[in-house]
């Protein structure tokens, strides 16, 4: 569910990109069929660049946000909001959201335990198919036997 909402807030944010993108070329070729001076082309490069960080920076919110409720999934301990070292707050939107070693720390740990956690399964599921193997033969040697038997007998 978690990478569902991950998926659908990406791409969100995604078509927002594109739809900014195209709004700003119509934008931008009116001006320039309008013969605006080249500051004034300028600034609606310069603002199409703000709206696209913006969005930038919406999108790393939005993969820290994903990679603690993981962290948190999997009972891994997530670096404390007022840890300066971890987290950085954006200028753009005043939100928090990790730095690139916090997001690799993160993202290797959680990595490590899942690693673990499947060993774990792995076990189970070996002990489990050699016990069921070994009881199919078992089963096996065991009607063989009574046919003997009854074969035997008459």
């Amino acid at each position: 569910m978690l990478w569902l909402r991950y998926r659908r807030d990406l791409w969100l944010i995604g078509k927002q990109r594109k739809r900014i993108r195209h709004r700003y070329a119509r934008i931008y070729r009116q001006a320039v069929r309008d013969k605006r001076r080249s500051d004034e082309l300028f600034a609606i490069t310069d603002e199409q660049f703000e709206e696209m960080a913006r969005l930038d920076d919406q999108r790393s919110e939005t993969e820290s946000i994903y990679l603690v409720q993981r962290a948190n999934a999997v009972r891994i301990r997530t670096p404390d909001y007022l840890d300066q070292c971890a987290w950085e707050i954006s200028h753009k939107t005043g939100m928090h959201r990790l730095n690139k070693d916090a997001v690799a720390g993160l993202e290797s740990a959680i990595r490590k335990e899942k690693q673990e956690r499947s060993i774990v399964w792995e076990r189970r599921v070996k002990i489990f198919a050699s016990a069921a193997t070994a009881i199919t033969g078992f089963m096996g040697a065991l009607i063989g036997v009574m046919t003997l038997i009854t074969l035997h007998r008459s």
